[in-house]
């Protein structure tokens, strides 16, 4: 090998076919100014960059997986659909339900009277009638709630029975 040619250029020589065959062949080494001896392990490839390919494998598989761990959705818990309704209709809305069963049992009532084919009309006049506040507003929350979280194979009839829903004027 000429003495201005990189360490690695080694793979180059016209004798390292040869020399692979044995599992040895001569390389530069310019601090020694002579031609030593290095063992190869299959290839041609020494130890060293072996465990160089190794170690770039490794890195680059570890940033790939972090990369895919850091995109991946965080799961959220979510509350049981009675106990998600309760607090809908007794803290954040304030309705005057005695207690949470007497809520879940209303919001229950309210699945029935929407499967067993009752207008929108009829099933929001009722409620009107039953609980507090009484409002237009408050009674749409408390069926359409009902309706999504205890029954929501039900919700295709509630849509279909409101379309054209007018509220009564007050």
């Amino acid at each position: 090998m000429k003495e201005g040619r990189a360490i690695s250029s080694y793979l180059d020589d016209a004798n390292l076919t040869d020399n692979l065959e044995h599992g040895v062949h001569q390389s530069y080494a310019p601090d020694r100014g002579a031609m030593r001896p290095r063992i190869t392990v299959g290839r041609g490839r020494t130890r060293a960059v072996k465990h160089a390919t190794l170690l770039t494998a490794l890195t680059v598989m570890a940033a790939v997986g972090g990369t895919t761990q850091a995109l991946a959705p965080r799961a959220h818990a979510m509350p049981a659909p009675d106990t998600e309704f309760v607090y809908d209709v007794m803290v954040r809305r304030q309705y005057n339900f005695a207690s949470p069963d007497e809520a879940i049992s209303y919001g229950y009532k309210i699945c029935d009277k929407v499967s067993n084919g009752e207008s929108y009309a009829q099933v929001m006049g009722e409620v009107k009638s039953d609980v507090v506040p009484n409002d237009e507003f408050a009674a749409n929350y408390l069926v359409s709630y009902a309706v999504n979280l205890l029954c929501p194979a039900q919700i295709w009839q509630l849509r279909h029975s409101a379309a054209g829903y007018r509220p009564p004027p007050e």
